[in-house]
């Protein structure tokens, strides 16, 4: 293997330590709140019609659960697999941008969360350019321990940047959002859906999907008092299940026809 392709000793190591990183930030802020606050007193503080019930943030004990797993197989099983160099300087963006997210977002610097959250996604976004591309040519193991994690960060944090637009918005008090949000939370929870819709369809990614799902459903019961944002989530979900389900289906039938999916 050339030393160009090689995923060299330094990089795995320092993805260890960058999750290992993102992890402790993220306890921290939860223990010792970087405001005084945690992510669930600046919720309860700007309330949206799109934020979902609180169990639905448990998700990220299992994203940080397998981006471990992910991190220690890809410093034992990694050196040769080019994907995983390709992706590293994405993933260490996000890494710095995710923990100044907590610090700006629990010490209400709101429009900066924001401006970091669109990091945190479009170093998301870049990582899955690569893996969509590469993915046929990546051994089904070494696929399947990177996509699991990333895929749930990636379909939650799509659904997070949403909810963090509208608690911006909320922060403002604008009369014009104000007084129609409700149509502000279909049209977000409409193009959430869409867009992991499309992540299944296109790409036949059902971990994206199930993370949007996830926080569709979360949204529904949180919104139950509000019928605009609960119906919404609801049929979003609904479309979501049987455009998994149809993708599924002909998904299985192309491989028993052809031998292999699309």
């Amino acid at each position: 293997m050339r030393t160009a392709y090689t995923y060299d000793i330094i990089k795995r190591v320092t993805f260890i330590f960058g999750v290992f990183v993102l992890i402790l930030v993220n306890a921290l802020s939860n223990i010792i709140p970087f405001g005084g606050q945690t992510n669930a007193d600046i919720s309860t503080k700007y309330p949206t019609l799109i934020t979902p019930e609180g169990y639905a943030f448990s998700i990220w004990g299992v994203i940080y659960l397998t981006l471990a797993i992910f991190a220690v197989w890809q410093f034992f099983k990694g050196k040769e697999v080019r994907f995983y160099k390709l992706i590293w300087p994405y993933f260490m963006i996000n890494v710095v941008a995710n923990c100044l997210w907590l610090v700006a977002f629990q010490n209400d610097w709101l429009v900066l969360s924001l401006a970091l959250m669109a990091v945190i996604l479009i170093s998301l976004v870049s990582i899955f350019k690569i893996f969509y591309r590469v993915k046929r040519s990546i051994g089904t193991t070494q696929r399947y321990f990177f996509h699991v994690p990333f895929g749930l960060y990636f379909g939650w944090v799509s659904l997070a940047a949403v909810v963090n637009a509208a608690v911006v918005l909320t922060s403002f008090n604008l009369p014009f959002f104000v007084n129609n949000e409700g149509l502000f939370a279909l049209i977000a929870i409409a193009v959430a859906a869409a867009l992991a819709l499309i992540m299944v369809i296109t790409q036949n990614d059902y971990i994206y999907g199930f993370a949007v799902l996830w926080g569709l459903v979360a949204i529904y019961v949180k919104q139950m008092d509000e019928p605009m944002a609960m119906n919404a989530a609801k049929f979003g979900a609904i479309a979501l299940i049987a455009g998994m389900l149809v993708t599924f289906i002909g998904d299985r039938i192309k491989v028993a026809k052809y031998g292999r999916s699309a």
